[in-house]
């Protein structure tokens, strides 16, 4: 589980494909404008949460992550 609620960072500092077994993201409620980078490799990810943010786009590789259950973008500008 890796949770950055509420921090309004712009950008994710850390190199997310190192954390292969992964299985919950919330980042809900930043300010980060893109998808984070090496989101595609984090094949255990079950969970993300990205309402709340400035993304204004979604990759093709989140869809493609294999375990995916859910995705909320909700309230994204």
């Amino acid at each position: 589980v890796l949770r950055i609620r509420n921090c309004k960072i712009s950008r994710l500092e850390i190199d997310l494909q190192n954390l292969k077994k992964l299985q919950l993201l919330d980042l809900r409620n930043n300010e980060l404008l893109n998808i984070p980078q090496g989101i595609e490799k984090l094949t255990n990810l079950s969970y993300i949460w990205l309402d709340g943010n400035k993304i204004d786009s979604l990759t093709n590789s989140i869809y493609r992550l294999p375990k995916l259950q859910y995705l909320g973008f909700w309230g994204i500008n």
